[in-house]
């Protein structure tokens, strides 16, 4: 029996699956699914990332204006 993670869960479940049944004994892991709620906009990464994306998209335009 192979160890599979459950997202829903956050636990390990021990079940019978059809991974178990390959000589490798590689574990699958199910990933939780991402979503953009109500706190992306608190979430000081996503600030972040958006003055990195601003800020590179800024030296673009004044790089192409001096050529």
């Amino acid at each position: 029996m192979a160890q599979v993670f459950n997202a829903d869960t956050a636990t390990e479940d021990f079940a019978d699956n059809p991974a178990s049944t390959r000589p490798d004994n590689r574990t699958d892991i199910d990933l939780a699914q991402c979503s953009f709620g109500g706190e992306t906009f608190r979430n000081p990464c996503f600030w972040i990332l958006v003055g990195v994306a601003g800020a590179l998209a800024v030296q673009y335009i004044f790089t192409k204006r001096k050529e």
